[in-house]
């Protein structure tokens, strides 16, 4: 039970880092434009949320394989892939956020779904 809610804080503080950390990124790469209040709000709604929501995903899909498979070799090739799927998402959503203005019509996650 305790490692339950360990687990459960160190989450929420990744999910909370990385969203204030996405949606700085974002503010730094548009720093030419005026942010007010509700512009950073949809900028923390549509693009921080996103960036923190996948990073605490992989990361609970890490501490998973961390957790439950015991073959050591599957177990390294596993966080491997996960690490290589972290990286290509980083890389991805920078691309997205360097193109997405927020007075798109589109949502930020609708961006970022197309290929």
């Amino acid at each position: 039970m305790k490692n339950n809610k360990k687990l459960i804080i160190i989450s929420l503080l990744i999910f909370i880092f990385s969203t204030i950390a996405t949606s700085y990124w974002y503010i730094l790469l548009h720093y030419s434009r005026e942010h007010d209040l509700e512009n950073i709000t949809t900028i923390v709604t549509q693009i921080g949320l996103i960036g923190g929501f996948f990073t605490t995903f992989i990361f609970l899909l890490i501490n998973l394989c961390i957790r439950k498979i015991r073959n050591k070799g599957f177990r390294a090739f596993l966080i491997i892939i996960l690490i290589i799927f972290f990286i290509v998402f980083v890389y991805h959503l920078t691309l997205n956020m360097v193109f997405y203005h927020t007075d798109s019509p589109h949502s930020f996650l609708k961006s970022l779904m197309e290929l």
